[in-house]
């Protein structure tokens, strides 16, 4: 009787925490759209530069 009463608390509390992280609002998409623009610029320098320091160097 125990492990049917767990295993149903489980399932419904799975539902339940899921239920929740689906109805949340997410900012995230919000803040990457104003926050874009702003830093773009160092985010791809940022890039270009890490890409040119893993690239071995070739002897000449």
């Amino acid at each position: 009787m125990y492990l049917i009463l767990s295993s149903l608390y489980k399932h419904y509390q799975i539902k339940f925490n899921q239920k929740l992280i689906d109805n949340t609002f997410h900012l995230w998409l919000i803040f990457f759209h104003r926050e874009w623009s702003r830093n773009w610029p160092f985010l791809v320098g940022f890039a270009v530069t890490g890409a040119k320091k893993i690239q071995p160097k070739v002897d000449r």
